[in-house]
C-alpha cells in the first residue's frame, strides 16, 4: 500500500472485511461490530487514513466544505473574517477552501472556478474592487448552491449578505467630528463601483 494514498479498499483487503464495511466503521455506524470498529479506525489511523472528500462529495452530493473569496489580504479585516468563519465551520463539522483575489477580477473568476471544481457546500464572498460583471457567481445561484457576499456585496444578486449599515456609521462619524470642531472634513472613498462606496 502506498501511504499517501490509502483507501477504505486497502483497509478491508488488510482486514479481510468488505469495503462498505470499513466504511460504515469510519462513519460510526452503529450497525458495525464495535471489535471491528476498533480494528477499523485503529488501522486508518497507523495508516493515516484520509478521506476523500471529493470522492464523498460526488458520492453524497455534499463535500462538508465551505469556500470563502476575499478582495485582499493586506488589511487586517478580511484574515480576522476567515479566521472566524473557519472556526465555526469546524464547530459545525465544515471544512474551509479560502482565496484571495489581490484585488483582481480575473483572479476572482478564477477562484469562482476552483471553488466549484472542489464542490463546495456554499460560499462566501466579498468582491474586488475590479468586479462589475457577477456571471461567475451567478453560476452558484443557478446551481442551488447558497452562496453568501459580505462587506463589499452585489447588489444585482437576490442572495443574503451581511454589511454594515454605511449611510449612519459614515452619518455618526461626520457629526462626530462637527461636534469636535473640525470645519474641514475630507470624504476618501473606494472604488466607485463598489456598493459599499456608493453608500458612503
Amino acid at each position: 500500500m502506498k501511504g499517501n494514498s490509502i483507501t477504505i479498499v486497502d483497509i478491508a483487503k488488510e482486514l479481510n472485511i468488505s469495503k462498505s464495511t470499513v466504511s460504515r466503521a469510519l462513519t460510526n455506524n452503529p450497525n458495525v461490530n464495535p471489535e471491528t470498529r476498533q480494528k477499523v479506525l485503529a488501522l486508518a489511523n497507523q495508516l493515516a487514513y484520509q478521506p476523500n472528500m471529493l470522492s464523498i462529495g460526488l458520492r453524497t452530493n455534499k463535500t462538508k466544505t465551505i469556500g470563502i473569496v476575499v478582495p485582499e489580504l493586506i488589511s487586517s479585516f478580511y484574515p480576522t473574517v476567515m479566521a472566524g468563519a473557519q472556526e465555526e465551520a469546524a464547530k459545525q463539522g465544515f471544512s474551509v477552501l479560502t482565496a484571495s483575489c489581490n484585488e483582481s477580477y480575473a483572479t476572482e473568476v478564477a477562484n469562482s472556478k476552483v471553488m466549484l471544481a472542489n464542490c463546495v457546500d456554499g460560499v462566501l464572498v466579498s468582491i474586488t474592487k475590479e468586479t462589475i460583471d457577477y456571471d461567475h457567481w451567478m453560476t452558484f445561484y443557478k446551481r442551488g448552491i447558497p452562496i453568501v457576499f459580505f462587506d463589499r456585496v452585489c447588489g444585482e444578486m437576490m442572495v443574503p449578505k451581511v454589511v454594515v449599515s454605511d449611510y449612519e456609521s459614515s452619518f455618526n462619524a461626520v457629526a462626530h467630528l462637527i461636534a469636535s470642531g473640525r470645519k474641514r472634513i475630507a470624504h476618501l472613498t473606494g472604488a466607485d463601483q463598489l456598493l459599499i462606496t456608493q453608500k458612503d
